[in-house]
């Protein structure tokens, strides 16, 4: 199916939750075993990089894989900073902080799955691509997409 095909699409969202969106890779096995391939996908947090592996028309075992490979990568969290942005939040409504994990990072390990499909470019993804997150210096909602999109009627008509 065409990826601009609205009519018949089948979208999917994925939830963050940190190390727990790896689950996802279940629902997309489960969904690949039925005959369904989104043709949109989403996701906040770590569902987001969940969301960018189907773009990228990655399979459950590939998910896996990747998973596997960047374990170490995407779970290295201290504790401290994420009290210490806590309280900074609590307090000034907003924090100084780029997220939980680093943003380069997570920036990074998607680039190199992207390289190793042959996708240059978000807008190469084979599958539509959305991100949702907030900017942690202004706490705006940020949306990120692979469409030029009314975003806003988007939301208005769901």
């Amino acid at each position: 199916m065409d990826k601009s095909d609205r009519k018949n699409a089948v979208g999917v969202a994925f939830s963050g939750g940190g190390l727990q969106g790896i689950a996802h890779i279940g629902a997309v096995r489960a969904l690949h075993e039925l005959g369904l391939f989104p043709q949109y996908v989403s996701g906040t947090s770590s569902g987001s990089a969940m969301a960018a592996l189907v773009a990228m028309g990655c399979n459950a075992r590939e998910m896996t894989d990747f998973a596997e490979r960047y374990w170490e990568v995407l779970s290295d969290f201290s504790p401290i900073p994420i009290v210490t942005q806590l309280a900074t939040l609590k307090f000034n409504k907003k924090t100084d902080k780029d997220g939980l994990k680093d943003g380069e990072v997570i920036s990074n390990v998607i680039r190199e799955a992207m390289d190793s499909k042959g996708i240059i470019g978000f807008e190469n993804l084979p599958v539509n691509l959305s991100i949702c997150t907030n900017d942690t210096y202004t706490m705006d909602e940020c949306i990120f997409t692979t469409e030029k999109e009314d975003i806003h009627r988007e939301r208005r008509s769901a």
